[in-house]
């Protein structure tokens, strides 16, 4: 029989900025390697600090106080087996990502992250310096290429490890998910196997951090390409991994398979991690929000409940005299198959009030009338909030964000917006699938045409193209960056494009005072979109 080599591999969830609770995790999981008698203990990509620190990283305390609990708390209890750890790390004047290489009570090497990510949510080159020249770290005499997270994109710094005597390749990772982005990572780690000839872990975090998601799916692959261990998604899971060594070289023993979800699945597992993960480590316990008996309040509501439970979510109905009957009996219903309380709040009075008190100085009707409404429900709502102490949820969708179907102060009010990232035909899947075994969202609300019911006998439709259509434009502008000509030669009426992108543009100040939700596309609004409001260029 070959050489075994034996990685206890820990795919975790740690929050941004609470290093007590990450040494902790990091100490609980080292000790469970060690009592396995692994050879390796290995954490995934920032597991101290949490990911992504932004300018916390800026701070000197900040970096002071990782220093402190790296050598005062988690070296000196560090044994035969190894600890890879990921934190910042000052180097000769400089902030570096690095990895640390701890065993017998000593930090043994250092490893500097090579290709800093400068896109999307990252933007580590504000923060760090670049490394360069990493070698391999040696443990029980085998030599393992480290890399960190982007620096397993490209091939130079695996080939170079490779030239330099590496036996197998860990790549630890904090990286943030979007859509179908498994397929991505899977793709680039089997270019790196092909071209080394070396066996690779790729570890991920888990967990959601204010609008990343970490999906976890952590895996192996061998230089046959076969992807011989995967970890669950959306989990917190370790594993102790044996790597076997023969005639050619290290391979990965199979040992762990976890089902895959399907896309639908992945979409309400990732939502649903995103905001338990934004509630926990914001410290919040319950939520309330308007229900108006549409669909977007009605998911949003599903999915409080399922992650918090019922007791800890309230829906306020807010009827004006333009609200049918049908719109409150849909709400109520829903509230039924929740289980959770609600409360009605008539608002006709409150407007009434505010039409006469502005009657001396301006026309309250139309878009005025209809955004006071908008707002009086907002206010209701915040002030619920307040005497309670529950986080307002905010329920708009991608779609009427993209065009600024939407009021400031009004129904945008809120903390958290769990279907952001969610385009309206997505709702519609998304809610259809929450139906699968049961009905939690009254069929009513799902089939009836969308109203935002501010003005009499009024529809979504008055002023937008089917959702269908307009979803099928804004993924072409926001996601694949197209512009007027590209989008109309898909076959798209010239006109609904331009008034669609003329939508989009003018609705940027709206996304500026957006509250947070999570990411699921490639772009969304946040930091993935970072567009001028005083801009005059047309898309």
């Amino acid at each position: 029989m070959g050489q075994t080599f034996n990685i206890f591999a820990a795919q975790v969830n740690p929050t941004v900025g609470d290093l007590k609770a990450n040494q902790q995790l990091v100490l609980s999981n080292y000790q469970q390697a060690e009592a396995q008698k692994t050879d390796l203990c290995l954490l995934p990509e920032a597991v101290l600090c949490g990911y992504n620190p932004a300018d916390l990283l800026l701070r000197p305390q900040f970096i002071e106080d990782i220093y402190t609990s790296v050598i005062n708390e988690i070296v000196p209890q560090i044994g035969k087996t190894a600890l890879i750890l990921s934190v910042p790390w000052q180097q000769n004047g400089q902030l570096y990502n690095a990895a640390l290489v701890i065993q017998h009570q000593k930090i043994q090497q250092v490893v500097l992250k090579e290709c800093l990510p400068n896109f999307s949510v990252m933007d580590e080159k504000r923060h760090f310096a670049v490394g360069q020249n990493n070698q391999p770290i040696v443990v029980a005499g085998v030599k393992i290429g480290l890399l960190i997270c982007h620096d397993t994109w490209w091939p130079q710094v695996a080939n170079q490890l490779k030239q330099n005597g590496a036996e197998m390749l860990l790549s630890i990772n904090a990286s943030p998910y979007a859509l179908n982005k498994e397929n991505f990572r899977q793709d680039f780690c089997k270019k790196r196997v092909q071209e080394t000839k070396l066996p690779l872990l790729y570890l991920n975090l888990v967990g959601g951090q204010d609008e990343i998601l970490f999906d976890g799916r952590s895996f192996t692959i061998n230089p046959d390409d076969d992807q011989v261990n995967s970890f669950a998604a959306w989990q917190s899971q370790c594993h102790t991994l044996t790597l076997q060594k023969d005639e050619v070289g290290y391979q990965f023993k199979q040992t762990l398979t976890s089902p895959q979800p399907t896309d639908l699945e992945n979409i309400h597992q990732a939502l649903k991690t995103g905001f338990g993960d934004y509630m926990q480590k914001c410290g919040f316990g319950k939520v309330v929000l308007g229900l108006s008996g549409g669909i977007d309040s009605a998911l949003t509501a599903a999915l409080a409940v399922e992650v918090l439970g019922a007791e800890n979510v309230t829906g306020l109905l807010l009827p004006s005299k333009f609200t049918s009957d049908n719109s409150n009996d849909d709400a109520l219903a829903l509230a039924e198959n929740l289980g959770i309380q609600t409360h009605t709040l008539a608002i006709e009075e409150t407007v009434s009030a505010l039409n006469t008190t502005l009657a001396p100085a301006c026309d309250t009707s139309g878009i005025v009338h209809e955004n006071l409404q908008a707002r009086v429900r907002g206010t209701l709502l915040m002030a619920y909030a307040n005497s309670t102490g529950a986080m307002l949820l905010t329920t708009g969708n991608k779609s009427e964000i993209a065009v600024g179907f939407c009021t400031l102060y009004g129904d945008m009010n809120g903390g958290y917006n769990i279907i952001k990232d969610l385009y309206k035909t997505e709702v519609y899947a998304l809610s259809r699938h929450l139906n699968g075994k049961r009905e939690i969202i009254p069929e009513n609300i799902i089939t009836k045409e969308p109203t935002p019911e501010l003005s009499p006998n009024q529809k979504d439709s008055d002023r937008l193209p089917p959702y269908d259509v307009l979803d099928s434009i804004l993924k072409l502008a926001i996601e694949e960056k197209l512009g007027h000509q590209q989008i109309v030669s898909q076959g798209y009426d010239p006109h609904t494009v331009q008034d669609i992108l003329k939508l989009l543009k003018i609705s940027e100040h709206k996304r500026y005072q957006s509250a947070p939700g999570p990411k699921l596309h490639n772009t969304a609004f946040g930091l993935d979109w970072r567009y001028p409001i005083a801009n005059r260029y047309m898309l």
